[in-house]
């Protein structure tokens, strides 16, 4: 797809960039994205980095970004899915079990503390559920199925918070299994549906674009989002109000291009093909 119809027409004023497979893959900088961020980040434009990744902290992220030459990364210009959630525990008291990968656990320490303060009830009263990676054993599922069917027989809600849907995602050339298959294993199990907090959820991309502006200066058709998942990337944005476009990097499969019901507003080689095509359309604008 070579059309610049979607960099042109209304203005783009903002970007949003997954990270995985967009800027990165595993612990390499993807070919020609560093300098392509650093001439969007010149440009003007409001740029937010939007991940489900949660295997690691924002902090984290941002530490792997410094190490392969990305500057000018803000930790407040990430989004991720853990603290919005842990948000959301401490706004309604919640006591969560965790099924995460432990590099990710301090982005709910202030929860933990909260929990650690209380007095009374101890007993979890939700399940939040991640990529935990080696972590996800038949054991750690059977724990939190039990806490969840706990719940159930005591007549209360049983909550299940997962931080994204994905299938598979791409790391050091290898396609790996995300959390989206553990969580509907236990939707299943449980006959439950979890409440999603990234990726493509539009609460999550709607909470991305009140950052780009505070005053709603920026409307959701003034922003693309570049990312290499068709689905959490590209449908999340689209269903957002937002233009998707997907990159052939990262876990990016040449069937994804002929998607039965998704067709993304552009589809370009990598980050550094969208963004000259940014830039230019921003300068014939």
């Amino acid at each position: 797809m070579t059309s610049m119809s979607w960099a042109e027409g209304k203005p783009i004023k903002g970007v949003l960039l997954d990270i995985s497979g967009v800027l990165r893959d595993g612990h390499e900088a993807i070919a020609g994205s560093v300098d392509a961020f650093h001439k969007l980040m010149k440009s003007g434009l409001e740029v937010r980095l939007v991940t489900n990744e949660s295997q690691v902290t924002r902090q984290g992220s941002s530490d792997t970004l410094q190490s392969l030459g990305y500057q000018g990364v803000l930790l407040e210009n990430i989004f991720a899915p853990a603290p919005l959630l842990a948000k959301e525990l401490l706004k309604h008291g919640h006591r969560p079990h965790l099924l995460v990968h432990p590099k990710v656990k301090p982005e709910f320490d202030a929860v933990i503390d909260q929990i650690s303060q209380s007095e009374g009830e101890t007993d979890p009263t939700c399940v939040v559920i991640a990529d935990a990676a080696e972590y996800f054993t038949y054991e750690s599922m059977n724990t939190a199925f039990r806490i969840l069917l706990s719940m159930q027989q005591k007549g209360l809600d049983p909550k299940l918070f997962t931080l994204g849907r994905g299938r598979y995602y791409k790391e050091n050339g290898l396609l790996w299994m995300d959390v989206g298959p553990f969580v509907t294993a236990l939707e299943y199990g449980l006959d439950i549906k979890a409440e999603l907090f990234g990726k493509p959820s539009p609460v999550f991309f709607h909470t991305a674009l009140s950052s780009l502006s505070s005053d709603g200066e920026i409307s959701a058709d003034e922003v693309v989002m570049i990312g290499d998942d068709i689905i959490g990337d590209v449908q999340g944005a689209m269903d957002a109000g937002m233009r998707g476009v997907l990159v052939r990097t990262g876990k990016f499969r040449p069937e994804d291009e002929n998607h039965p019901t998704i067709k993304p507003s552009g589809i370009v080689d990598n980050l550094a093909s969208a963004v000259d095509m940014i830039l230019r359309g921003c300068n014939t604008n």
